[in-house]
């Protein structure tokens, strides 16, 4: 067998010709995340489009399809039913984690966190002939 070797003869399995694939299941979910993140008034679907912003698509969608399989798993072992709770519940419950994690900072460095009221931008609209649009720009 050493001496097939040093020829350069085969003399064994070849394992460079055996690709590793996904289960067929994997394959499943990353289909249904691809669909799930597109719904608009999904919470889900939120949960796909804000990390799809932070890590891009490919992270988003395994992470989707994660989710969607773990939601899977406690449905089918433990008869757990999930309930939709929709978009803007999901939104309000990221916005109030992001408070909470500015306010912790915001103590960590002994400042205090003020709620903002007037323009959103630095200066004022007074004197211009055009107003703002809805993200605050002329």
């Amino acid at each position: 067998m050493v001496e097939a070797q040093h020829r350069g003869e085969q003399s064994g399995k070849r394992r460079g010709s055996q690709r590793r694939s996904r289960n067929r299941a994997g394959r499943l979910f990353c289909v249904v995340a691809r669909s799930v993140g597109r719904s608009v008034d999904k919470a889900l679907g939120g949960f796909y489009r804000r990390l799809k912003g932070r890590r891009g698509g490919l992270v988003a969608n395994k992470a989707l399809a994660r989710k969607l399989a773990e939601l899977f798993w406690r449905l089918m072992v433990h008869g757990r039913a999930y309930v939709e709770q929709g978009l803007k519940k999901y939104e309000a419950k990221v916005a109030q984690t992001e408070q909470w994690l500015l306010a912790n900072l915001a103590a960590k460095y002994n400042l205090v966190l003020q709620p903002k009221t007037g323009l959103s931008r630095v200066g004022s609209w007074k004197g211009r002939t055009s107003t703002p649009d809805a993200r605050g720009y002329p």
